[in-house]
């Protein structure tokens, strides 16, 4: 290892710091219009010893370690241009490297516009991005350089909405700035998975709701759960899937019916309610102690359903 003194005024600018240039004799690397994004905690790593499988990243989903926005329908550049110093000679210099930043549109909905605004932040998270080839666009990671991360972001900002005419569509969106021009033009790492990053989707909002209104000394709550456009229901769930308070304290679902003619409607066989007691409601993966549920590889979380017994 160099000392400092063997380190100082020692610049590589010579051939040996200039990457290769060639490129006619394999594939070239080369991105096609982003149709997805990932975003994850701004120092999150995908570990270089790590199976990456289509279940691995739903349940790095479920965990809250990665967000999934599909439908990207266009990429807008926005990215601010280098700045030149230039002196009475005409002899340029650049001073600063100007900041990539993207405007992405979507055309997915009232409740997408909302969980976007619900995004937003200031070096909150960092983002990969999913092409229409299948690749996935990030960075290396920082402590291992054979990992996969996300580029740093600084701000990421949700849009107003694209109020619809008679002569456009509704549209949201989502602008990112990355924080590391160097990220993408030296550290890019492109990968190109086994699965079909493609099919990845967001995490469903479930919305819970009481068919009837908990009582002193029932035995079973019965609650409907659907999309959030309140009609289609959410079926197949099991007692695994609900987790159910009283009086602040967890009590035991021991079966969950869903009913033969009503799809989403369900009664959970819980103890004996008491009068006055808040009882609550709610999806949860005991599994991994998390509000985000697997059925069939689809995602879903709910709010948490409260009401006081009477």
């Amino acid at each position: 290892m160099s000392t400092l003194a063997e380190l100082k005024n020692k610049l590589e600018c010579g051939a040996d710091s200039v990457l290769g240039t060639g490129y006619t004799k394999f594939c070239i690397k080369q991105i096609k219009k982003a149709v997805t994004l990932m975003l994850m905690p701004i120092d999150y790593e995908f570990a270089s010893d790590e199976e990456f499988t289509e279940s691995f990243i739903r349940t790095e989903q479920q965990k809250g370690n990665v967000i999934v926005l599909k439908g990207v329908t266009q990429v807008e550049d926005q990215s601010a241009d280098d700045t030149l110093e230039t002196d009475e000679d005409g002899t340029e210099q650049v001073t600063n490297l100007g900041k990539y930043k993207f405007r992405f549109h979507f055309k997915n909905g009232l409740d997408f516009h909302s969980a976007l605004e619900s995004l937003s932040g200031f070096r909150r998270w960092s983002v990969a991005m999913v092409d229409a080839e299948n690749q996935i666009l990030g960075t290396i990671g920082v402590v291992d350089n054979d990992a996969f991360k996300g580029f740093t972001t600084t701000q990421v900002q949700y849009g107003r909405l694209q109020m619809p005419t008679s002569a456009q569509a509704q549209k949201e969106f989502l602008t990112i700035q990355l924080a590391e021009r160097k990220e993408l033009d030296a550290n890019h790492n492109l990968i190109q998975p086994e699965f079909n990053a493609l099919n990845l989707d967001g995490i469903y909002q479930t919305k819970l709701s009481f068919v009837n209104a908990p009582q002193d000394g029932d035995t079973s709550l019965v609650v409907r759960a659907t999309y959030l456009d309140g009609t289609h229901g959410v079926s197949g769930m099991d007692e695994t899937n609900f987790v159910v308070t009283s009086g602040g304290s967890d009590v035991s679902v021991s079966a969950v019916t869903e009913s033969s003619t009503t799809p989403g409607e369900y009664t959970l066989t819980i103890p004996a309610l008491t009068a006055n007691q808040i009882t609550t409601v709610r999806e949860y993966d005991a599994t991994l102690n998390k509000a985000v549920i697997n059925l069939d590889n689809t995602l879903f979380q709910s709010n948490i359903l409260s009401a006081t017994v009477v």
